[in-house]
């Protein structure tokens, strides 16, 4: 019995330190990414199938204009610069799989899960996002990464080397540091897994 309530105890103390640590490294991550969040209308096959269609429309047509963004602020800008184009891309991709419903897009803050691309590991927290609501959005969600520029690699996400290069110029280096060597580290996998659940409890 003392040792299991050594070991919770341990617990909450390292989920507090961890809780706090990652509050700053992300804060210092939001402060200089674009997250691009789309659900699906549905989980059925179809709907799961042209969420991936409209992603990979809206990335090609927004690769060339973010590429001119310096920052983080200027990739917000040009994203509502550009809100009537990615909603009517997304409305033209639905519309040419013969889907009836349309597409919602809008840039705010969204939580999101601890999530891994390539190399790279986010922790949980806010971030802002373009959100793309696709019909009812009551599928399954799809995460990305706007800015910086991500690839896609045989179906798979991964940060560029020019994207490493903008958040390593960025961000504060042990938040740099963090990330990316999260990504092959699983104790620091849990340890972002720990913290989400903290928040979730905390909410």
């Amino acid at each position: 019995m003392k040792n299991l309530a050594f070991i919770l105890i341990s617990l909450v103390i390292a989920a507090f330190f961890v809780s706090a640590y990652s509050q700053n490294t992300e804060k210092d991550i939001a402060d200089n990414v674009i997250r691009l969040h789309i659900t699906a209308e549905s989980d059925s096959d179809i709907d799961q199938a042209v969420k991936l269609k409209v992603r990979d429309r809206i990335t090609s047509d927004m690769a060339p204009v973010l590429s001119a963004a310096g920052s983080k602020e200027e990739s917000e800008k040009l994203v509502m610069e550009n809100m009537d184009r990615i909603r009517a891309a997304a409305n033209d991709e639905l519309m040419k799989n013969g889907m009836s419903y349309t597409a919602e897009c809008f840039l705010g803050r969204s939580r999101f899960p601890v999530k891994t691309y390539g190399d790279i590991t986010f922790p949980p927290g806010e971030y802002t996002a373009l959100r793309i609501i696709l019909g009812s959005g009551e599928g399954k969600n799809w995460w990305c990464v706007m800015y910086p520029p991500l690839c896609f690699v045989e179906g798979d996400t991964v940060m560029t080397d020019e994207g490493k290069n903008i958040l390593k110029n960025n961000m504060d280096g042990d938040s740099y540091s963090l990330i990316t060597e999260s990504g092959s580290d699983p104790d620091i996998k849990i340890k972002f897994k720990i913290v989400e659940l903290f928040q979730e409890f905390n909410k």
